[in-house]
């Protein structure tokens, strides 16, 4: 009779997997979604006001257009 603990899974479950891009990770050359940059993207910031409660009278948008 065989011990069914010390029997691998064909599909991986109680059974170490190696860490393929592991080494990229560790040394911050792994390439994530947020590093991409296509061309013609846009890109939007938040500014936040340095006065508590004040009212917005003017805004300059003129390097966004």
């Amino acid at each position: 009779m065989s011990d069914k603990t010390t029997q691998r899974s064909p599909h991986g479950v109680g059974v170490r997997v190696p860490l393929i891009d592991g080494a990229s990770k560790v040394t911050g050359s792994a390439v994530y979604t947020d590093d991409i940059q296509l061309p013609g993207t846009l890109v939007g910031k938040i500014l936040r006001s340095p006065h508590a409660h004040a009212k917005i009278v003017r805004l300059d948008t003129s390097r966004a257009e």
